[in-house]
């Protein structure tokens, strides 16, 4: 096949396989120079490697072409037919099929995933991981492979795009007759960021890494830069959080299945099960068990209801019920209730209707049935006075411009342990006057429970001067 080329002047050197497009910042005299087109600029053509006929102004040159030297300064353009073009991994990889343009690095072509101008068709494909090629570093940081495919050079403008978001490009269609079956492959708008065509990211399990943030198309859940994730619903298997704040209602089981919750006690600091049994709170040892099957979750270790023993009653939770059923009488209603003293009761009635025999006069008697589920009410704990412990010496002697540091104090307490950081601390000392001052240690525990107040004398004492004394020597007289 005859390819022909024109011989154009070139404002940097060039070389086979480039794609080049008009220079217009040339300060030469001469018109028409190019340079090594990058993406956005409109290409005309591609370095020819071996041209068969060179076109130079009106006049035609017949060239051998394995004699063919390209000239860097005054290269031969192919403008048509197949030559050997020099690309890029950057929009993807190279299938036969794919519209060619020029790529962010200066004279090399990629892939075309978007409308607009191209300089041929690719008659052979270009693999990221295969061929001889070389990893080269994009403009924007990205490591892209490069290397040489064969084009079928035909210069024009290609639609890519199809103008809505169903539509898919012309190398997003060409994937889908690939050997992997694969869904659409997508690529991104190097002057828009937009992702075109495509419906899907494979990652093949590696990591995204240097994201900002990513949010949803309609706006309803996102993650910031902050790490908070904002969403309407969220379902997890297992959460653990140092704090939890609700902000307008919390649900805690279903109606299939009831639960109970853990709470740690603030005394002997080991977990109770707390469940809700015909109204009533119910506290138990050990902590909640997971419902499984639907069934209600209970205390672990077996320990039965602390509102009525693990045994016993009808409903195995320790509580006891009552009920008398009338003799049937015309309109008659009978109830019954027991209750016990220091227990509070939570009585249901059910009313059954039955005919009474025989049908002649055709009696009806009502049955009620009071239901009494008894539950003790387990007496508090007292609350006892914490106590504090004053440290260091007491009372306290210093003298005057001596430096003075608060030994401190500290407080117990049998229910809430230790609070010392809940002292208040009264009273001041200045070392600088002589006297006694009183410094004052107040204390109360979680439950208002006040410790009687402890106090520290400081004694500040007056500097004593010190006494001269003259010393006076006897010299013995002369005999």
């Amino acid at each position: 096949m005859l390819i022909p080329a024109a011989d154009y002047p070139a404002s940097e050197p060039v070389e086979s396989g480039d794609i080049v497009a008009a220079d217009p910042l040339a300060t030469s005299t001469a018109t028409g120079m190019v340079k090594k087109a990058l993406f956005g600029d409109a290409a005309i053509g591609v370095v020819s490697t071996n041209p068969a006929i060179s076109i130079e102004g009106s006049s035609l040159e017949f060239l051998a072409g394995t004699t063919y030297r390209s000239n860097p300064s005054r290269p031969a353009i192919a403008l048509s037919g197949r030559v050997p073009v020099k690309v890029t991994t950057e929009g993807g990889a190279i299938r036969v099929g794919d519209r060619i343009t020029a790529s962010s690095l200066a004279g090399f072509g990629m892939k075309a995933t978007t409308s607009g101008v191209s300089v041929g068709i690719a008659l052979a494909q270009f693999e990221p991981t295969t061929d001889n090629q070389q990893l080269t570093t994009t403009p924007h940081g990205d490591i892209v492979a490069t290397g040489t495919v064969m084009v079928f050079v035909n210069l024009g403008y290609s639609k890519l795009d199809s103008g809505n978001d169903d539509g898919l490009s012309l190398a997003s269609y060409a994937s889908l007759s690939t050997s992997s079956g694969a869904l659409p492959t997508w690529a991104i708008d190097s002057k828009t960021g937009e992702i075109k065509g495509g419906s899907y990211v494979d990652m093949k399990g590696a990591d995204m890494v240097n994201v900002r943030s990513i949010l949803s198309q309609n706006g309803t859940w996102s993650i910031d830069e902050d790490g908070v994730i904002t969403a309407k619903e969220i379902r997890v298997a297992r959460v653990e959080t140092e704090e939890l704040a609700v902000g307008r209602t919390a649900t805690v089981g279903t109606t299939d299945k009831p639960i109970g919750i853990t709470l740690f006690d603030v005394y002997d600091k080991m977990p109770k099960c707390l469940t809700i049994v015909a109204g009533v709170v119910n506290a138990a040892d050990g902590a909640t068990n997971s419902p499984q099957d639907g069934s209600t979750g209970s205390p672990q270790g077996g320990g039965g209801s602390s509102t009525g023993g693990g045994g016993g009653g009808n409903n195995g939770n320790g509580s006891s019920q009552t009920s008398t059923t009338s003799q049937p009488q015309p309109s008659s209603e009978t109830s019954t209730s027991t209750s016990t003293p220091t227990t509070s009761t939570v009585e249901t009635a059910s009313e059954t209707s039955t005919t009474a025999s025989p049908p002649a006069d055709q009696t009806s008697s009502i049955t009620s049935t009071t239901t009494t589920i008894e539950q003790t009410t387990p007496e508090p704990a007292p609350n006892t006075a914490p106590a504090i412990t004053i440290l260091g010496a007491n009372p306290l002697e210093l003298t005057v411009e001596d430096s003075f540091v608060e030994p401190g104090a500290t407080a117990r307490d049998a229910e809430d342990g230790d609070i010392s950081g809940q002292i208040v601390y009264g009273g001041m000392v200045d070392t600088s006057t002589a006297g006694t001052y009183t410094l004052t240690y107040n204390v109360s525990d979680f439950g208002g429970l006040s410790a009687p107040e402890a106090a520290r004398i400081v004694n500040v004492n007056a500097l004593i001067e010190p006494v001269e004394t003259a010393s006076s020597s006897t010299t013995p007289a002369t005999p």
